[in-house]
């Protein structure tokens, strides 16, 4: 209890408590060092810039991956191999225009 009284007593007076003898209360790294705290102020948002610039980049080429259609025509096996591509190269044509969104159209033709 004498020591808890003490301290109280140095508190109010300002002198003793701290390694600083009291004086530093209310003092912070902001207040002591600021050009020190702005650059790694500066250095943290930076960082989120970079990790923000770098997944928006990240989910681009993920929905690029995922936004593709495959399709399989089923053609009389009496068309020729030239007419198979014909019909391969208009549907894969008339699906780029409707969605221009689709990273890639792979259509396969089945004799």
């Amino acid at each position: 209890m004498k020591s808890i009284e003490r301290r109280a007593r140095e508190h109010a007076a300002g002198t003793g408590g701290g390694p600083d003898g009291g004086r530093g209360r209310g003092r912070n790294f902001m207040s002591e060092r600021p050009l020190v705290w702005s650059f790694i102020a500066t250095l943290g948002v930076l960082l989120g810039l970079a990790l923000a610039w770098t997944l928006l980049s990240l989910s681009g080429v993920l929905f690029s991956v995922f936004a593709a259609m495959f399709i399989t025509l089923g053609l009389d096996p009496a068309t020729s191999l030239a007419d198979a591509h014909a019909w391969a190269s208009e549907v894969e044509e008339r699906l780029r225009r409707a969605r221009p969104d689709v990273a890639d159209v792979i259509v396969h033709t089945e004799p």
